[in-house]
């Protein structure tokens, strides 16, 4: 699996979901985000307008032995929501609905193939305040797939049918 898969999915998450309706095309209706906590913090400097989801780049680990290693994805998403007339309970609250119904939908693409294998567990919690007392809900966990560790010649110079080793 490539980290692409995981990114992909997760705006997919943040266009279908009714509290989100991300669309790339309308910076009014931007819903997705993939960056870090700063690149967050410098891109919505005056706040959100509406609920958002965001995605840390996923780490990846390979464990196990030769025919049975895997690769496990680590990630954390978080969703936020405008402030508005809300208070902090209330916003975590919505947060923390929304962040159920995404893991909800994960396990439902794991079950249906979209999604390699989930990793039991997840580790959640407040995130803020950040941005004009904006709080939202943090979701850490995992999906695990096999890795594949074939050669693939074409990418190695002394493996290459190639005498100048080009691909």
């Amino acid at each position: 699996m490539v980290l692409d898969t995981i990114v992909d999915r997760f705006r997919f998450y943040a266009e279908m979901h009714k509290a989100l309706r991300h669309d790339d095309s309308d910076k009014k209706k931007h819903a997705f985000f993939h960056i870090d906590v700063q690149e967050f913090q410098q891109s919505a400097p005056s706040g959100i307008s509406k609920a958002c989801l965001w995605l840390q780049t996923p780490e990846v680990e390979k464990t196990g032995a030769y025919d049975g290693m895997s690769e496990g994805f680590d990630f954390t998403f978080v969703v936020l929501v405008p402030k508005g007339n809300k208070n902090k309970v209330q916003m975590i609250r919505e947060c923390k609905a929304i962040s159920d119904q995404i893991v909800n939908m994960i396990m439902a693409d794991v079950e249906v193939g979209l999604l390699p294998s989930f990793v039991p567990g997840t580790n959640e919690g407040i995130v803020g305040p950040i941005i004009d007392q904006l709080y939202g809900w943090g979701v850490s966990m995992g999906i695990e797939d096999g890795y594949d560790g074939t050669v693939d010649p074409q990418q190695w110079l002394h493996l290459s049918p190639d005498p100048e080793g080009q691909p």
